[in-house]
């Protein structure tokens, strides 16, 4: 009688690792284009500062000028994701960026893992402390962009200018 259960037990697990393994044949669509830059074209001389600080938010740096100008600078970095990368964020049906969806593997492996953290905090002192996340470089490009508002609040000139760089991510996220 065991022997015929673990005759039968052995061909599921096998089953069961072929299909953890599988991949799905679909190719996984580029990432969308940030709209920083067409953001920028957008700008028009005589927009006041609350129609920028709604589109791109608050200032990295703020600086007066001799001339009682008030210069605005932002820097956004965009990450350039090799495509097997397993970090990479997930493109949703609409376009836009989206959290992978967990496999039932995932699902059942966060449950022991919820499992065992809960037996860790309830019978070690001091509970387990929480690290930081591990941080690592990719290619990308930086968006700089100077925004120069007259005395009267109202836009004046903009200088923008992408460049080649460094972005550090999370690992994880």
């Amino acid at each position: 009688m065991i022997r015929r259960m673990s005759i039968g037990v052995l061909p599921g697990f096998l089953l069961a690792g072929v299909l953890a393994c599988a991949q799905p044949g679909v190719e996984d669509p580029a990432l969308p284009a940030h709209p920083f830059p067409r953001w920028v074209s957008e700008l028009e001389s005589g927009q006041t500062v609350e129609a920028v600080r709604d589109r791109f938010g608050p200032p990295d740096e703020i600086e007066m000028n001799a001339r009682g100008e008030r210069v605005w600078r932002y820097a956004f970095t965009e990450i350039e994701w090799p495509a097997d990368d397993p970090d990479r964020p997930v493109v949703s049906e609409d376009g836009g960026a989206g959290p992978p969806a967990p496999s039932a593997f995932a699902r059942i492996g966060d449950g022991f893992r919820a499992v065992g953290l809960w037996i860790d905090g309830a019978f070690f002192f001091p509970p387990r402390q929480p690290r930081p996340p591990a941080r690592r470089s990719l290619p990308a490009t930086i968006h700089r962009l100077e925004v120069v508002f007259g005395a009267d609040g109202t836009l004046r000139r903009v200088h923008y200018r992408p460049e080649r760089g460094i972005g550090f991510v999370s690992n994880g996220s």
